[in-house]
């Protein structure tokens, strides 16, 4: 219930269906908390998502991540030279 309620990809959890290929921190930073209630529907209720140390960001591998890794070195190098 609750994966098919998140309508991104996050992590193990990808959708390829149109409109979910990417995360949405806006809409789905957040705990889902599934509950079955008495008459055996299932209840879905949110809360926040408390970051203590990183900041989320994008996963990437491969080549994306190369370039990504000498974009970031680029921009320390040139703040560095001010």
């Amino acid at each position: 219930h609750s994966a098919m309620a998140r309508k991104e990809s996050r992590g193990a959890h990808q959708r390829l269906d149109e409109g979910c290929t990417e995360r949405d921190d806006v809409n789905f930073l957040k705990h889902t908390l599934a509950f079955r209630d008495a008459d055996g529907t299932t209840r879905l209720e949110y809360s926040d998502v408390k970051i203590t140390t990183l900041p989320p960001a994008k996963r990437v591998y491969g080549g994306e991540a190369d370039a990504a890794d000498k974009a970031e070195a680029a921009n320390k190098k040139e703040k560095a030279n001010g």
